[in-house]
């Protein structure tokens, strides 16, 4: 069984997806949240937020020349079995470059060609950091202290992020444009064949073993047997 956020069901490997829940931010409390989602680890998607639009202009305004790291991933590795890749996430080709730099790469679609990937960016210094938005999410969520480690992540469209786990509780929030976030029960660990763990001793974070080996949009059945009952 596995949770997706689209508001329709899909079917992928024989097996049906199940739209996650949504509830509109005014119907739920502070302990109805904890008990029902955050003490469960039940996945929710709350909607009624007042954000503001975080589009691009609006981020060139905000992070300017700053410099950040942005991940190189390339098109070509979505081609490739996952299992002769040589780095993932963090583990891949960096480079620093000026938020306006970027802005500039994804005009032209020289980052939508080479997915240049903005990934897990602290906003501790930058004039976002500024921002009330997150202090108040915190509070009407109810949270016990407050959302800290609040990092941006800005990717050109058709960005695909590899399946993996957090080892931590997360709240995700869409500032701008859509994201597709299909989950699976960390039962289901097994059969969606991470790396191995003795792969990530040997190469550390250039191969995560939290990563999955499979696509799972388009899995190879014959390779990966078990993911049919993910």
């Amino acid at each position: 069984m596995r949770l997706t956020t689209d508001n329709t069901a899909d079917s992928i490997a024989d097996n049906t997806a199940v739209s996650i829940s949504r509830m509109e931010l005014s119907s739920i409390s502070p302990d109805l949240f904890f008990e029902r989602y955050q003490k469960t680890g039940t996945p929710v998607i709350i909607t009624g937020l007042k954000v503001d639009d975080w589009n691009l202009e609006y981020l060139c305004k905000q992070l300017d020349r700053q410099e950040f790291l942005f991940r190189y991933y390339g098109r070509e590795r979505y081609q490739q079995d996952k299992r002769t890749w040589q780095n993932i996430g963090s583990g891949v080709p960096l480079k620093t470059m000026s938020f306006t730099d970027y802005a500039k790469l994804l005009h032209s679609h020289e980052a939508h060609e080479k997915d240049i990937y903005l990934a897990k960016c602290s906003l501790k210094n930058t004039k976002l950091a500024e921002n009330n938005f997150f202090s108040n999410i915190s509070q009407q969520l109810g949270l016990k202290k407050p959302i800290g480690n609040v990092n941006l992540w800005v990717a050109p469209g058709g960005h695909l992020e590899c399946l993996h786990y957090d080892t931590l509780d997360g709240i995700l929030i869409q500032m701008h444009g859509a994201k597709k976030v299909l989950l699976f029960p960390p039962s289901q660990t097994y059969n969606l064949y991470p790396f191995s763990i003795f792969v990530h001793l040997l190469r550390g974070l250039e191969l995560r073993a939290w990563f999955s080996t499979v696509y799972p949009e388009n899995p190879d059945l014959v390779a990966f047997p078990k993911f049919k009952k993910a």
